[in-house]
């Protein structure tokens, strides 16, 4: 099942995994896991310790569901693992629902990030990119990419967005484009000369000391500019549509955990 192009440790890392996966092993799971894992869903929340993913995998299990491993590929420090959800009573869902991520390893074999995708090809075309890079030896400092970030808009939760608009036209700001699902202002992007700003509204009471902002980039070739990415190492997420926001957007965080989603520039 085990396809390898990696070292010897990360093999024994995909086989103890299949073998875990199988028996519905999260001890041996929990022995594969850095402390500090990430794990990104394709669209949107994530764990950020080893504790909080074998929370979420221990909720599944309770649950009834269980994932069957199809293949794992072991392509340098990255291994994709295909699976197959199903539950007690049959398939999640009432057919079979594929699972897909790949887990990122450390020298010593250790799963430090693990990526969910919604596509299986999307997967695979970063395993490639990544692969390589390595090959062509990618450097720790490679400067400036071809392709540049050009644009950066702060995405704000707000407990109100009609109250929030108002209070941004005051600084000068106007409103671009809205989203208003059942007559009710759920999104809205503003600008005022090159400042711009998009304002969603938030459920769950806010914490303004906490920041709860999403910062957005824009850049005129997205697909480019996350090849680079990939290439050099960078765990990113796949590029999906945004709406009501950008139609093509990307998530990745920097080293500090912040979310950075970057965007095409629509012309």
């Amino acid at each position: 099942m085990t396809q390898s192009a990696g070292g010897e440790r990360g093999t024994a890392t995909a086989d103890v995994l299949g073998a875990a996966m199988r028996g519905g092993d999260l001890t041996a799971i929990a022995g594969l896991l850095a402390g500090d894992v990430t794990w990104q869903g394709a669209h949107g929340g994530a764990c950020h310790t080893r504790d909080e993913v074998l929370a979420v995998l221990r909720e599944q299990r309770d649950r009834g569901v269980t994932a069957t491993p199809v293949d794992l590929l072991l392509v340098g420090d990255r291994l994709l693992l295909r699976a197959e959800l199903s539950s007690e009573d049959g398939p999640v869902g009432g057919g079979r629902i594929p699972w897909i991520v790949v887990a990122t390893l450390d020298p010593a074999g250790r799963i430090v990030h693990l990526q969910d995708y919604t596509e299986i090809a999307a997967a695979r075309r970063d395993l490639t990119v990544r692969a390589d890079a390595a090959v062509g030896g990618a450097s720790r400092d490679p400067g400036p990419p071809a392709t540049r970030v050009s644009g950066l808009v702060p995405f704000v939760h707000v407990a109100d967005v009609e109250r929030s608009v108002a209070f941004y036209r005051l600084l000068g700001f106007e409103v671009q484009d809205t989203y208003e699902p059942a007559g009710r202002l759920s999104w809205a992007s503003l600008r005022s000369v090159e400042a711009a700003l998009m304002l969603a509204r938030r459920e769950e009471p806010l914490d303004a000391a906490a920041q709860a902002v999403l910062f957005y980039l824009y850049t005129r070739d997205l697909a480019g500019l996350r090849d680079h990415l990939v290439a050099q190492g960078a765990l990113v997420g796949e590029i999906l549509d945004g709406t009501p926001g950008p139609r093509a957007e990307m998530r990745i965080t920097d080293p500090d955990g912040y979310c950075l989603m970057v965007a095409q520039i629509e012309d």
